[in-house]
């Protein structure tokens, strides 16, 4: 459906630029002695033919037989000496390819057309906007490739082509991918919907759709966490996810479980599996549970559910991926199974070129962050450090890890003891500022909250362990009020609460925030285990 537009176009396109070149050859065929105008005249007649069934078929919806046309005569006209007829075969095909997925197909023929529509001598009708198609399924192509760069460049020429031809709702989409590739989630919310409110004239019934869930996701990955719930509602309404499929649903439930809303979360979740049709649609449903679970501070049952597939010969290969790998390692970590949990994030490191291609980067810096924690827990700071300054290099395009990873390194350095406390106290101090004015510039503060809570969160605990017990209070404080903290976080919060208030000498406020940490999550979390290792120091069964 979304190649209906780009199809018609062409169809439309073609004709006119045959038409002219019968008109034209025959002209010359009235002369004698023309052969090679006569023969060229019945090749183009040919295209012609082909064309305009292949067009007909194609509309009726005969796309199969419509491709079959079009094979036909590619096969018996290989090289014809006439630009504009090549271009107008080469293109259709190639579109036609790319509307069935056959994108292998369909690469090779977009790519010969784009040679003719970059000429600086291309004046034909519609150039620029058929350039922008091109480019735009190409940019496809190039995702299932894993080819990052190639796939940017591709949007982005794909923007610059659909501008020229004035349509701003394609260029805003292509624009928004671009963004979006390049981790500038808010500013692809922006373009997807400025690419929402100027449809194309022509636009399909997949378009809306399709943009929406996106749309919906970005303002997610960019922690606009209400507007995304906003989004998502709007998906809703118009029952967008039946177009785009389990994806849809998935969105749906990020979106809902992230604010608390789980029950609705899940119901999404069970919709999305109903309609996951490959094995990779099963994994990422898998990790969208985690998330999910995560959230809710069910960590036994993220370990449990991983470990069901793990063991599932026929499916682990390809379900049990990178990012579920991710979630399978950081459960184990926060349950305090810190052997088992470094060996699954190095095996996640492994894979992640493999089974997440197009997120390869931004995948590795958060495994070797993940891995991080697990070494600063286990003493092993160095490796700490270490892992962090290579995801440093990693995750230049992902907007929250340009804070995440120096404030987690500033606690290994400090707990390690490779920097003074007067070090550390300045540092936070500078990551401190810039946060607060990130914060500040969200339209809701408490999804500011949300989305900065493990930056400030390693940000106090170096403080704590600066010996600024005080400083590091002050920054967990600003959650103490609002639904800004998931369930999933509570434990943690509430311990270096008490540790903090420990650290003060005030007893009584310690022991409060370790029984809130107890009776508020899993059995199995290090920190309610931890918690109740302090109680115990303060004379108090729990």
């Amino acid at each position: 459906m979304e190649f209906l537009p780009v199809i018609i176009l062409l169809g439309v396109l073609g004709m006119v630029l045959i038409d002219f070149h019968v008109r034209r050859t025959k002209a010359f065929a009235q002369n004698p002695g023309h052969a090679e105008a006569k023969n060229r005249l019945a090749r183009v007649k040919s295209a012609k033919v082909a064309i305009t069934d292949a067009v007909a078929r194609y509309n009726r919806g005969e796309k199969e037989k419509a491709i079959r046309i079009l094979e036909a005569w590619y096969a018996s006209e290989p090289d014809i000496p006439d630009r504009d007829h090549l271009l107008i075969g080469y293109n259709l095909l190639g579109i036609y390819y790319a509307a069935a997925n056959r994108l292998e197909e369909a690469a090779p023929l977009l790519t010969r057309a784009l040679t003719f529509y970059e000429l600086p001598d291309n004046s034909l009708p519609s150039a620029a906007n058929s350039a922008g198609d091109a480019h735009y399924q190409l940019a496809r192509y190039c995702l299932t490739r894993g080819d990052v760069q190639a796939k940017q460049d591709h949007y982005r020429r794909a923007a610059e082509w659909y501008n020229q031809a004035g349509q701003r709702g394609y260029a805003a989409r292509a624009y928004a991918d671009w963004h979006q590739g390049n981790g500038d989630h808010l500013l692809a919310a922006e373009r997807f919907d400025e690419a929402l409110n100027y449809p194309p004239d022509n636009a399909d019934a997949g378009y809306r759709p399709i943009l929406l869930v996106k749309h919906a996701l970005s303002l997610w990955q960019a922690g606009h966490f209400s507007a995304s719930l906003a989004a998502a509602r709007q998906i809703v309404s118009e029952n967008a996810m039946e177009t785009v499929g389990s994806s849809g649903y998935r969105v749906c439930a990020l979106a809902w479980g992230r604010l608390g809303l789980f029950a609705e979360a899940e119901g999404f979740l069970i919709e999305a599996g109903k309609r996951d049709v490959t094995i990779a649609d099963r994994g990422q449903t898998l990790g969208t549970r985690c998330v999910i679970l995560h959230h809710q501070g069910r960590l036994r049952e993220i370990v449990a559910r991983c470990e069901a597939h793990r063991n599932d010969a026929v499916t682990a290969a390809e379900l049990f991926g990178a990012q579920v790998l991710t979630h399978y390692a950081n459960a184990l970590s926060a349950t305090g199974r810190f052997d088992e949990s470094e060996r699954a994030y190095r095996l996640a490191i492994e894979q992640a070129p493999i089974t997440d291609k197009m997120t390869e980067s931004t995948t590795l810096a958060l495994l070797r962050c993940g891995l991080a924690n697990v070494q600063l827990e286990r003493g092993d700071y160095e490796d700490a450090v270490s892992l962090l300054r290579d995801a440093e290099e990693e995750a230049k395009r992902v907007h929250i890890l340009r804070f995440y990873i120096p404030a987690l390194r500033l606690l290994a350095e400090t707990v390690g003891e490779s920097i003074t406390s007067d070090v550390t106290k300045t540092r936070a101090a500078g990551h401190l500022t810039p946060i607060a004015q990130a914060m500040n510039a969200f339209p809701n503060p408490t999804d500011a909250k949300r989305y900065y809570a493990d930056v400030l969160s390693y940000l106090a605990r170096a403080l704590l362990a600066a010996g600024d017990s005080g400083g590091a209070l002050q920054i967990l404080e600003q959650f103490s009020t609002g639904d800004a903290l998931t369930p999933g976080m509570l434990p943690h919060w509430h311990y270096w609460r008490g540790r903090c208030h420990e650290a003060n000498n005030e007893p009584g406020a310690a022991r409060q925030e370790y029984l809130a940490a107890v009776e508020s999550g899993d059995p199995e979390s290090r920190y309610v285990a931890g918690s109740r290792e302090r109680l115990s120091g303060l004379g108090i069964d729990a």
